[in-house]
């Protein structure tokens, strides 16, 4: 069972709560070149940016002196942005904030094993019978998508994002009957039994249906973000809609992604962040198709070389976790590139991105 949408809400209402009093109760932030020493408050002013399956371009959080405001040719910097709120504030610690809002352009490509359970089939237009199943195949899926995403920082710790866009796939559904589960769908499961049964009765019917399907997704999330010093903890949420031709219902899919990572100064290359963490993906599916079955040779009156059945399995990611490492290189405060892996247990994927922020 994955975590309820409801529960993992009602948790990041709590962290938000909780990182709001932190920032805004704390004595004072971390200054960039020093350790924390004992008493001191974690600063959540600072921030890293993450999406459900893409971590924005990570912020560059500054301190000048602790509590002094910053500066610009000597004057106080004046942050001229609705968002985020608190900015002024945090800019008056001494922090330099990142563009608020920001647009990226990102592509994904995904290959996972799945689970399946609970077959149905039905036959030449008869009723729909739940029937046992051979496992003799690893079933999977491979897709890609292009995703937009628009997100804005609607606290200096919180980061929220809206997304959508097309997908594409493959995936192979391996169905496997024994002969006399076929025979008792017809209603002739009483040839089946007795002291001398024909052969088709034990024999395995096999076959791999491997549909392709498009379609498009939407989705919205959040990250709470903080660190300190060149360090950085990210801890995003999302939920995504996937509508695709091959299914009857849309799929929905709860992700968690916490990084962790560290930040270095390139000078006039800009800054590049390195990261780790783990990915979880909860998404559960009933895919509906065609197959054929190899019926020949049965002997049997009203069974044919071949029988076409319509079929119905549950489909499930077989791991949930997987680890995941990356990169995100920020040019400029308004643009940043980033490239991820996604590795370890049943599913790895490859994410590449850029992104403008103003």
């Amino acid at each position: 069972m994955g975590v309820p949408a409801h529960y993992t809400l009602a948790s990041l209402r709590a962290l938000i709560a909780v990182a709001l009093w932190a920032s805004l109760a704390s004595a004072g932030p971390l200054d960039s070149n020093r350790t924390l020493s004992k008493g001191e408050p974690s600063a959540w002013a600072r921030a890293a940016a993450d999406s459900e399956i893409e971590p924005d371009s990570i912020p560059t959080l500054k301190n000048s002196e602790p509590g002094e405001p910053l500066k610009e040719d000597g004057e106080p910097v004046v942050w001229d942005h609705f968002l985020p709120f608190f900015g002024q504030k945090v800019t008056d610690m001494g922090f330099e904030l990142p563009n608020p809002y920001g647009f990226a352009f990102i592509g994904y490509w995904q290959k996972q094993d799945l689970t399946i359970k609970d077959l149905t089939i039905s036959s030449g237009g008869g009723p729909v019978k739940n029937i046992k199943f051979l496992d003799f195949k690893d079933p999977s899926v491979s897709n890609g998508s292009f995703q937009l995403k628009l997100d804005a920082w609607l606290l200096p710790f919180l980061n929220i994002y809206v997304l959508g866009g097309g997908v594409s796939g493959d995936t192979e559904v391996p169905l496997g009957i024994e002969g006399r589960d076929l025979l008792d769908y017809f209603d002739r499961g009483d040839l089946c039994g007795g002291a001398v049964e024909p052969e088709f009765c034990s024999r395995a019917l096999l076959t791999v249906a491997e549909p392709s399907y498009t379609g498009w997704h939407v989705g919205f999330g959040a990250t709470l973000a903080g660190g300190w010093e060149r360090y950085f903890l990210a801890l995003p949420v999302s939920l995504v809609w996937t509508d695709v031709s091959i299914l009857d219902d849309t799929v929905r899919a709860l992700n968690f992604s916490p990084r962790i990572g560290a930040r270095f100064e390139l000078g006039k290359f800009g800054t590049l962040a390195i990261f780790g963490g783990a990915t979880y993906l909860h998404a559960d599916i009933d895919v509906r198709g065609s197959a054929t079955l190899d019926t020949s040779a049965s002997e049997i009156p009203g069974i044919g070389d071949k029988t076409v059945i319509e079929y119905t399995v549950f489909q499930g990611n077989e791991d949930r976790w997987n680890a995941l490492a990356g990169v995100n290189w920020e040019i400029k405060k308004a643009l940043s590139l980033h490239l991820e892996g996604g590795f370890l247990g049943s599913r790895s994927n490859i994410i590449t991105s850029l992104t403008y922020r103003w």
